[in-house]
């Protein structure tokens, strides 16, 4: 009996030597960070950020309040130098934003995004960044990241569809080289059509701008006495009595006031991204028809605004990470 007496206690000792204790403050909890330094909690973006808009700002998030000053002095960064940035901070002193000039996007041209390379961006938070309470940065905070890349594509343009017509049912040559928007000699209402085909974008990539040319090569007469030239969003095939009139799917804008010779241009932007969203319905085209609002002036005399075929031309910028 006294063996098993001595056995039982021997064992109870060994498991309360090994049993966790109730309170985390007791013996054997984790040890508390160290107290004489301060950490940084967050930043945005993160590094190895990919991806980063031109408008980004920078935000670094501290977990106690900072001396201000010396966190900005030990901003360390010849991408992003100290005297192009704004500092600004919260409050509680805890969370800093820092606001560049615009950020640089790597540019290029065509479908293929790999030839670009992204622009990188680094900067550091140096240890000298001290709390109010005197305690530094435990080490220091190295981050880097990159911009979106931007590239552009000219669309090529559908010829059967990119032509004039008449309000008698005419329609102009398919290689024809100019087209007109106006009235005959005869009073007869002029449109004339641009039609594109659709890209098909990168996966992962976002319309930035989409942008409609036109080249006044001259006018004829006074074309500009019905007033704005209007470019209307359309998706018409063929070009036909029913393409001549036909309600728009949207009425975008003037894409020329008056009878300057040169280069027209409009934001076609959310009509591009629209033909995108609908690209099977709409034949794979993104179209737009050129047209004055009044008819004609029944003075016997053609006013024309007269455009080069070949200055016509639909440009999409796109961005991808």
């Amino acid at each position: 009996m006294t063996k098993l007496v001595v056995l039982g206690l021997l064992l109870a000792s060994c498991g309360s030597v090994n049993s966790t204790p109730d309170n985390p403050t007791d013996a054997g909890a984790d040890a508390d960070p160290d107290p004489s330094t301060l950490s940084i909690v967050s930043v945005d973006p993160d590094n190895a950020a990919t991806g980063v808009a031109a408008t980004a700002t920078i935000v670094i998030r501290f977990d106690t309040p900072m001396d201000q000053p010396s966190v900005e002095a030990a901003w360390q960064s010849t991408d992003l130098p100290p005297d192009q940035l704004a500092f600004a901070w919260d409050a509680a002193g805890t969370t800093l934003t820092v606001t560049p000039p615009p950020l640089e996007l790597a540019s290029g041209t065509g479908l293929d995004p790999s030839v670009v390379a992204a622009r990188a961006y680094a900067y550091t938070i140096a240890t000298t960044a001290k709390g109010l309470d005197g305690r530094s940065l435990d080490q220091a905070r190295s981050v880097s990241f990159t911009t979106l890349r931007r590239l552009e594509v000219e669309l090529e343009a559908v010829d059967v569809l990119t032509r004039s017509m008449r309000a008698d049912g005419v329609v102009f040559a398919e290689g024809a080289a100019t087209l007109t928007v106006g009235d005959s000699s005869g009073n007869l209402q002029t449109k004339s059509f641009a039609t594109f085909a659709l890209p098909t974008l990168p996966a992962n990539s976002t319309v930035d701008a989409a942008t409609l040319r036109a080249n006044q090569n001259s006018i004829n007469g006074a074309p500009y006495a019905f007033g704005d030239l209007a470019a209307l969003h359309t998706s018409n095939s063929p070009i036909d009595n029913a393409a001549f009139v036909a309600t728009p799917l949207a009425v975008i804008g003037a894409i020329s006031v008056d009878g300057a010779a040169g280069a027209k241009t409009l934001s076609v932007t959310a009509q591009l991204v629209d033909d995108l969203a609908n690209r099977a319905a709409r034949g794979d085209r993104t179209q737009y028809r050129l047209e004055f609002a009044t008819p004609n002036n029944a003075n016997g005399i053609a006013d024309e605004a007269r455009f080069s075929r070949s200055g016509f031309a639909l440009t999409v910028a796109y961005v991808i990470p």
